[in-house]
């Protein structure tokens, strides 16, 4: 799904209205015609093209948003995540702006993690642990690769530093060390 067909497919007033409707609430054809004052064949043809462009599917109670799907497009920061925002060698590894696999071979794997930096974490900002896991969480949901494991990949090749829970791009935005981490950094551990 990209945001040029979200964007077609509700660009039509009455789609729009269906899909409003649906989001809040309406399960069935019926239900959207009867919040929306579509007719019902209108309802139906609406119904029909939010399916068909992805934006709405159906359980076992009736119709609901396909919201992973829209996540899928969005990112949690708010920009749109495309594939042509991937890089060409790293295709492979990321699809529908989820990683599907990690490289094995270290220069597309170092590629691969810049990219998740340039696009996840702001070079002037600080993060919690939590805050991490919530940016990789986007790019792992659904997929095998497990976010801890990118987390400690990320600060292995030193495109993340950590130190007291903080985690940032720059050394400089972290706290200052406590005594024992001052320790570990003189004895060259770090």
């Amino acid at each position: 799904m990209s945001p040029d067909l979200i964007l077609r497919s509700i660009a039509d007033p009455r789609r729009l209205r269906a899909l409003a409707a649906v989001v809040l609430g309406a399960r069935s054809t019926a239900d959207i015609a009867q919040a929306t004052g579509l007719s019902p064949r209108e309802a139906a043809v609406a119904e029909r093209r939010l399916r068909q462009a992805g934006l709405v599917e159906s359980d076992g109670a009736g119709l609901r948003p396909a919201y992973e799907k829209l996540r899928a497009v969005v990112a949690d920061d708010g920009t749109v995540a495309t594939e042509v925002d991937v890089p060409q060698p790293l295709r492979p590894f990321v699809r529908d702006g989820r990683l599907v696999s990690i490289p094995a071979q270290q220069a597309k794997r170092r590629a691969l993690l810049e990219h998740l930096t340039e696009v996840s974490f702001d070079a002037d900002a600080a993060y919690s642990e939590r805050e991490v896991d919530d940016r990789l969480r986007r790019w792992c949901e659904g997929s095998s690769v497990d976010r801890v494991s990118v987390r400690r990949y990320l600060v292995e090749a030193e495109f993340l530093v950590r130190a007291g829970g903080v985690y940032a791009r720059d050394r400089a935005r972290l706290p200052a060390a406590n005594a024992a981490e001052q320790h570990v950094a003189a004895m060259g551990l770090r």
